[in-house]
């Protein structure tokens, strides 16, 4: 019908003007990724081996889900899906948020001065990245909403 072939054509121009904001915003998300990405799994590795050596490392777990992130958010900016761009946002909140909180609370277990100021550092380091990756996360989907990206699929549904 024509409104279908209006808000197509609408939605094509919206989706070319914010192009160029959305590749560079998605080139910043995918670097962090990959970044979470490998910091995840040498960190994950670590846990593994303290779990095996001595007593269980919640990190076997933290750092599935922050490995996690890394994946979803590389292929939410892939795909431009709104849903896996809110999944990467879900992640990234919890999965920083509690590295936060571990790393926090882990500094109450030990009291050497190096335990304390690693973990105090790491916490802080989660905590900042976690800000800094959910607004990114937040503007990226806001970029796609506001494209209006997912217009082109309405006349299809009708």
């Amino acid at each position: 019908s024509e409104m279908a072939e209006i808000a197509v054509a609408l939605s094509s121009s919206a989706g070319q003007f914010q192009e160029p904001e959305l590749k560079a915003l998605g080139d910043r998300i995918r670097k962090a990724c990959y970044f979470v990405i490998v910091v995840s799994f040498i960190f994950w590795a670590w846990a593994v081996y303290n779990t095996c050596k001595e007593s269980f490392d919640s990190g076997v777990v933290l750092f599935l889900i922050t490995l996690a992130e890394g994946i979803v958010g590389i292929r939410a900016v892939a795909t431009r899906r709104v849903c896996l761009s809110r999944a990467y946002l879900a992640f990234v909140a919890i999965g920083h948020f509690l590295a936060t909180v571990i790393y926090a609370g882990a500094t109450i277990l030990r009291h050497e001065v190096i335990w304390v100021a690693y973990c105090t550092i790491a916490a802080a380091c989660w905590f900042g990245t976690g800000l800094w990756f959910a607004k990114m996360a937040h503007s990226f989907i806001k970029l796609l909403t506001n494209s209006g990206m997912q217009q082109i699929l309405l006349p299809s549904e009708n």
